[in-house]
């Protein structure tokens, strides 16, 4: 699948149900993933950085994020 991006319209379960997703896999002991204790191997983090640019990026473009 690397590559391949699909968009997905996301209403507000699906972002409640994403959010829920991602902390509930790099743990919830401090905040969110900028403070999160581990976000696993190497490779892992690597996946999850460009998650978290997406993201961010798409937040921008919204204006939802300055």
């Amino acid at each position: 699948m690397a590559g391949k991006v699909r968009k997905v319209e996301l209403n507000e379960d699906l972002q409640h149900m994403l959010i829920s997703a991602v902390r509930y896999a790099i743990g919830r002991r401090k905040r969110d993933y900028e403070e999160a204790p581990s976000l696993g191997d190497a490779c892992d983090k690597s996946d999850w950085d460009r998650f978290y640019d997406a993201v961010f990026t798409e937040l921008e473009k919204r204006g939802e994020i300055v």
